[in-house]
C-alpha cells in the first residue's frame, strides 16, 4: 500500500557505481521521528531514521546537494519486508520524493510505519 508523509530530512548519502559487476544507484535519507514508547516501555525525544530510495538515487541526490538542512520533503513508499538473520523485519521503502521547504524547523515526523 503507497503511503506518503511530510519529514524532516536531517542529511542524506548517496552512491552509485558497480560493484562486484552490478550498478547501484543508492540513495539513503535521514529522517527525524519522534520516538515511541509502548505501554512497557518509556520513552522520550527524537532519533534520526535512515530511510532507503530504490533506484533514482542519483537524481534525488542532485536534487538534495548543496541545499541548507534540515529540510522539509514529502516522501511516497511503501512497508516492504526483508530478511534478516532469517527473521522477517518491516521497513518503509521510498519510492520517491519532493521537496516542500529548503530549511525547516526542527519537527520530528511521525513513524512512517
Amino acid at each position: 500500500m503507497q503511503m506518503q508523509s511530510i519529514v524532516t530530512v536531517e542529511g542524506f548519502s548517496a552512491f552509485e557505481g558497480t560493484v562486484d559487476g552490478t550498478h547501484h544507484n543508492n540513495l539513503n535519507i535521514y529522517v527525524l521521528e519522534k520516538i515511541k514508547g509502548s505501554q512497557t516501555t518509556q520513552t522520550g525525544g527524537n532519533r534520526t531514521v535512515e530511510y532507503k530510495i530504490k533506484g533514482n538515487g542519483s537524481r534525488y541526490a542532485a536534487m538534495l546537494a548543496n541545499k541548507d538542512f534540515p529540510m522539509q520533503v514529502r516522501i511516497y513508499g511503501e512497508m516492504q519486508s526483508r530478511l534478516d538473520n532469517g527473521k522477517s523485519v518491516a521497513e518503509f521503502v521510498v519510492d520517491s520524493l519532493e521537496l516542500i521547504h529548503e530549511t525547516a524547523a526542527k519537527k520530528p515526523a511521525e513513524k512512517a510505519a
